[in-house]
């Protein structure tokens, strides 16, 4: 299959005909996962909001050291933020099973990879994000320098370790490779096939992921919730002596709000995905003669 018409045809999705059809499934698709999400994984979704905000109270009030924070702070945080992710995939993706409390324990190893996987990614990128020179300037060169080779995992709007989880999350290729490790036998050697085939995926589509993660890191307005929420709180956590200027607990909690919108961008990508693999199915799967 040519990439140059596979390039075209991914951005066919934005005329007006078809983007409408694909905004409304889209939309339907995200109201169904809301419901599944907060029927079966409300305690999970309460110990995202609740955990990071307290891990950091703790750091502050004991005044530990930053080792503290990195042996207990980022396993704990990101443990809860990837079996969350784990759940929403299962909760958005598409089946002909009844989503029910036996359909999510047929994937326990499934989660277990892809927990191992991107806890792993994200610990690494943070450590290597926290040597580098504290200049936007070089964050900017490498944010640059990991987009053009099509990682999207890191970018220089987002600061921190809080801004790689969202790269992460945001990510095409972190969504296309959770759903075909999902609808793959679960084994170890099925992640290395998922993880190139959504490379591929990305490579052939790259224009449209291109365009939409931009859109989600620069055009709309998550980054403007986000302040607006912390804005709100930030006298109430000042009123309740809470260390606000140093640790900003505000944008903190914000940020696990924001966190709840997931599945908006996420199904994005499922959709194309499902659009994606029924066109091009031959490019990722081989087919028997």
């Amino acid at each position: 299959m040519n990439i140059a018409q596979t390039w075209r045809d991914s951005l066919t999705i934005f005329l007006p005909k078809n983007l409408k059809l694909f905004l409304l499934i889209t939309l339907k698709s995200i109201i169904e996962t809301y419901k599944t999400l907060f029927r079966y994984f409300w305690w999970l979704i309460l110990l995202n909001i609740i955990v990071e905000p307290l891990l950091w109270f703790v750091w502050d009030s004991t005044h530990a050291q930053w080792a503290w924070w990195l042996i207990h702070y980022i396993p704990v945080s990101l443990l809860l933020m990837f079996l969350f992710y784990c759940a929403l995939f299962l909760c958005a993706r598409p089946s002909v099973k009844k989503k029910d409390y036996a359909y999510f324990k047929d994937y326990p190893f499934h989660c277990l990879y892809i927990i191992v996987f991107f806890t792993g990614i994200t610990y690494e990128i943070t450590r290597f994000w926290f040597q580098l020179p504290p200049t936007l300037f070089h964050r900017l060169v490498n944010s640059i320098a990991v987009i053009a080779v099509g990682y999207y995992w890191i970018t220089p709007l987002f600061k921190g370790a809080a801004g790689i989880i969202s790269g992460i999350v945001l990510s095409p290729i972190s969504a296309f490779f959770i759903l075909f490790l999902l609808n793959s036998e679960g084994t170890v050697r099925t992640i290395g096939a998922s993880l190139l085939r959504a490379v591929k995926m990305v490579i052939y589509n790259y224009p449209f992921c291109l365009i939409v993660y931009l859109l989600w890191c620069y055009g709309l307005p998550l980054a403007w919730l986000q302040s607006t929420i912390a804005a709100a709180l930030y006298p109430l956590t000042t009123l309740l002596h809470v260390s606000a200027v140093k640790i900003n607990y505000h944008e903190m909690i914000s940020s696990s709000i924001v966190f709840l919108l997931l599945p908006i961008p996420i199904h994005i990508w499922i959709n194309f995905y499902i659009k994606k693999l029924h066109e091009q199915f031959s490019l990722y799967f081989k087919q028997s003669v």
